[in-house]
C-alpha cells in the first residue's frame, strides 16, 4: 500500500524513505502523531453525533470530547506543551466553538443517502508489486466531503505551530489535496478540490483559518503520472537496480531535524538503526501503528 506520507517522504529523502517506509525503522512513540489522531477523532465522532446521530451540538460536543480523550489515552505531556491533554480539549472546544454545526457554512455531502463523513479509499494502480505480482493500493483518508457555497471539496483539518501566507501556500500544490481530489472523483464524487481548515495552537490561544483549493484536471492528471512514475523510481531502489539515494544537497535543511541523521551520517548506519529505532509498522488502510516485540 502506497499513500501521500511514503510519497511525501520519498520526495524529501529516499534513504529516509527506505529506513522508515521499506525497512520499518521508526521511534516508538511520537506525540505529534498522538495529538493529530486525537484531534482527528474528536472532530469526526462530533460531526457523526450532530449529522448522523441527531444529537443538539452541545450532546456532539460531549461525543467529541469523549473520543479525542480516549484516543489521547492515558500520555501524559508537560502542561506547557500545545501537545498536552488539556490543550487537546481546548482545541476541541474552540473548534467547535468557531465552526459551530448549527451554523457551520460547510454541511457534509450526502451521497448514496449518507453524509460522506470520513472518506476512506483504497485503489489499485497499474503496477504490481514486485515480490506479490498483485496490483499496488494507492490508499488514504480525509476528514469530510463536504459542501461550501455551492462546491463541493475534501474538508481537512490541519494543526500547525503557525499560521500564514507560507502556510496556506503550501496546499496549492499539495500532493495530498490533489490525491484525495482523485480518488474522491475515481468514487463519483463531484469534487473540485480541497478546503484546508487550519487550527493553530499557541501558547496561550487557538486560531483557525479555513481556505479553498481548486485543483484543475491537468494538475491531477500531472500529479497522478508523477505517482506512477516515483512509484516505479521506488520499485528499481527496493530491487537492488539503483540505490536509494540520500538528501545531500545544500538546501536540504531538513536534514537537521531528521531523526535519521545519525544513521546517514555513520560508517556503520545499521548499527545505529538497531540501538536507535524500533521495528514500527504503519498500515495506511487502517491508521494504525504496530511494533515488533
Amino acid at each position: 500500500v502506497i499513500d501521500n506520507t511514503i510519497r511525501s517522504s520519498w520526495a524529501q529523502c529516499e534513504r529516509k524513505t527506505q529506513y522508515q517506509h521499506f525497512d520499518h525503522w521508526g521511534s516508538a512513540f511520537s506525540v505529534h502523531l498522538l495529538f493529530g489522531a486525537a484531534f482527528a477523532s474528536a472532530i469526526e465522532a462530533g460531526r457523526k453525533a450532530f449529522y448522523v446521530g441527531g444529537l443538539s451540538m452541545e450532546d456532539a460536543l460531549v461525543e467529541a470530547l469523549r473520543a479525542g480523550m480516549e484516543e489521547y489515552g492515558m500520555h501524559e505531556e508537560p502542561a506547557t506543551s500545545v501537545k498536552s491533554r488539556p490543550r487537546l480539549y481546548e482545541a476541541i472546544v474552540s473548534y467547535f466553538d468557531h465552526y459551530n454545526m448549527d451554523f457551520d457554512p460547510v454541511v457534509p455531502y450526502v451521497h448514496g443517502g449518507k453524509p460522506a463523513i470520513e472518506f476512506s479509499f483504497a485503489i489499485p494502480l497499474p503496477i504490481l508489486h514486485p515480490d506479490t505480482g498483485m496490483p499496488l493500493i494507492y490508499a488514504g483518508r480525509c476528514d469530510l466531503i463536504g459542501v461550501f457555497n455551492g462546491t463541493i471539496y475534501i474538508v481537512d483539518e490541519k494543526t500547525a505551530s503557525r499560521l500564514g501566507p507560507t502556510w496556506s501556500k503550501q496546499f496549492e500544490h499539495d500532493s495530498q489535496f490533489i490525491s484525495y481530489t482523485w480518488a474522491a472523483q475515481q468514487f463519483d464524487y463531484p469534487v473540485s478540490g480541497a478546503l484546508v481548515r487550519g487550527v493553530c495552537m499557541y501558547k496561550d490561544r487557538v486560531e483557525h483559518v479555513q481556505i479553498p483549493y481548486s485543483y484543475p484536471k491537468f494538475l491531477i492528471d500531472r500529479w497522478y503520472k508523477q505517482l506512477l512514475e516515483e512509484i516505479q523510481d521506488m520499485i528499481d531502489a527496493y530491487k537492488g537496480q539503483r540505490s536509494f539515494q540520500y538528501a545531500m544537497h545544500k538546501g536540504m535543511s531538513g536534514c537537521s531535524y531528521c531523526s535519521y541523521l545519525n544513521a546517514c551520517t555513520s560508517e556503520y548506519p545499521q548499527k545505529v538503526l538497531e540501538t536507535q529505532f524500533v521495528k514500527r509498522h504503519w498500515n495506511p488502510l487502517t491508521r494504525e501503528v504496530s511494533l515488533e516485540s
